[in-house]
């Protein structure tokens, strides 16, 4: 028979999850860029297992960021149907210092702003991709986090 004090991780678990039971997140780490001109190729970001809308886009770098208008990285995160069909965009975010993110603090998350096409269906893929401007930035280890309201 299991003491109490093995008994109550699991019950913490279960708690936990139940009081999050209406917002869900898809979240991946992302490796640092080789080089500030590195672009990323639209990549799986994860899967969604409930029906929802998206009311957030949230990354964290695990080194600061410095902006610039000039060159800069831009980090798009879309929604494709269970097919892997239909890409819409969902939220983007540039690292410039005019109507982008400016400056990254480290471990600091930078929301991205609006979303658009924020609705979701059970089975949908978000995906990524970055591109850059010019020599681009050099974005660091980063964990991206899309945060969803389940309906």
């Amino acid at each position: 028979m299991p003491n109490e004090a093995q008994l109550s991780v699991p019950y913490q678990a279960v708690r936990t999850l139940a009081n999050l039971a209406n917002n869900v997140s898809v979240e991946l780490d992302i490796s640092a860029d080789a080089a500030a001109s590195t672009t990323t190729a639209e990549t799986l970001l994860g899967r969604v297992y409930v029906a929802g809308t998206i009311t957030a886009v949230k990354v964290t770098g695990a080194t600061a960021i410095t902006a610039s208008d000039s060159v800069y990285a831009t980090i798009t995160v879309y929604a494709r149907d269970t097919n892997g069909a239909n890409q819409v965009t969902v939220a983007t975010l540039t690292t410039k210092i005019t109507g982008g993110s400016g400056n990254w603090t480290a471990f600091k998350p930078v929301d991205f702003g609006a979303i658009t096409n924020g609705t979701v269906g059970a089975g949908w893929v978000l995906t990524y991709a970055v591109a850059k401007a010019s020599t681009g930035t050099q974005l660091p280890l980063m964990h991206i986090q899309a945060i969803l309201s389940a309906n």
